[in-house]
């Protein structure tokens, strides 16, 4: 048997991670009619399988139920509710029972994994009985797209970076991958970035969320100038929120080596100047095209580097320095390029 969820009910969620189902199977699953007439319970909980809607949606496997008996499990679930199949039982009754058999599972701890979520062993045995008796055992469930709308979706919202030059990763980091941040408050769960209507790996804390593009979608993005849609998508929804757009924009000419040679990762340097700031002192670079892989050094020794979106920045600690000038560079160590910044004087 084989299930494939692609989407969750908002009350399954809500009902059953965690292990807060009490009576989820008989009040929320189950669509029986509130009929006064009594009839064998064995009738009453096939009509329950057959009537339960949503049990496709449930997991993609529930193993601890195969091979699957038919008769067999109706007997084990007239047994958990503890009714006799001729006995004869009204709705209300029926529902009663099987939620004290989901309580009681939960209580003494007889639970189920379902793809991170937990069941009680009579709701997993219910749905995989139901799904039986509706006919969808190895059927794959496929949940329609949302139609896309934009509508709102948080407030204060804010994001970067706003460009950057052909062939410059965007906000880089370790593992290579471009960044795309959002500030945006009260986000629903499930809220992702979207990169020109497609959506890309999110991840969302309270008041933020990061977006990653890899491989040859991030290289295929930076490739060439040009303007790209940023916006919030609820897939649940199908809401989109536009944020604005991230501009890759022509990348400047190329800085010149110590050797005379264009650059192949740096481009052009602006300035670079010396500042103070929080009590200490740093040397900060001005160019569109640093690299993660950049380092500033004076002389021979290489000062703690940061990288930014506009700038490369460097702690100088004057205390180490002792001649009345230094080679200022700024040096690729992957390529081994460097690009003669100017004589520093301490």
């Amino acid at each position: 048997m084989s299930i494939k969820r692609r989407t969750l009910n908002g009350y399954f969620v809500a009902g059953v991670a965690g292990g807060s189902a009490i009576g989820f199977v008989a009040g929320r699953y189950s669509n029986i009619s509130a009929t006064e007439i009594a009839a064998p319970a064995l009738q009453k909980l096939r009509d329950a399988a057959i009537s339960a809607s949503g049990v496709h949606l449930i997991g993609s496997r529930i193993n601890d139920f195969e091979p699957f008996n038919l008769l067999g499990t109706e007997q084990e679930l007239l047994s958990l509710l503890g009714l006799p199949a001729a006995q004869l039982i009204r709705t209300e009754e029926f529902q009663n029972a099987l939620s004290l058999s989901v309580q009681r599972d939960y209580l003494s701890n007889n639970l189920l994994n379902v793809e991170g979520y937990l069941l009680s062993h009579t709701e997993a045995l219910f749905v995989r009985y139901a799904l039986e008796k509706q006919g969808l055992v190895g059927v794959a469930y496929e949940a329609p797209a949302p139609v896309v709308t934009d509508g709102y979706i948080a407030s204060d919202v804010k994001f970067g970076p706003n460009f950057t030059v052909v062939g410059q990763i965007f906000n880089e980091q370790p593992d290579g991958h471009g960044g795309i941040w959002v500030q945006a408050k009260n986000t629903p769960a499930g809220t992702v970035i979207m990169v020109n209507d497609r959506p890309i790996k999110t991840r969302r804390k309270p008041e933020a969320l990061t977006g990653a593009i890899y491989g040859e979608e991030l290289r295929s993005l930076i490739a060439k100038p040009a303007k790209h849609r940023i916006a919030l998508f609820v897939p649940d929804t199908g809401i989109r929120q536009d944020l604005g757009e991230f501009e890759v924009r022509p990348r400047p000419p190329p800085a010149v080596t110590e050797s005379g040679t264009a650059s192949s990762v740096f481009c052009e340097i602006d300035e670079w100047s010396v500042k103070s700031e929080n009590g200490g002192e740093k040397i900060v670079v001005r160019t569109l095209c640093g690299p993660r892989s950049s380092a500033l050094y004076i002389g021979e020794l290489a000062l703690t580097t940061k990288v930014f979106q506009h700038t490369v920045e460097a702690i100088l600690d004057r205390s180490v320095l002792s001649l009345e000038q230094y080679p200022l560079r700024l040096v690729d160590v992957h390529s081994g390029e460097a690009i003669f910044l100017g004589n520093f004087r301490p």
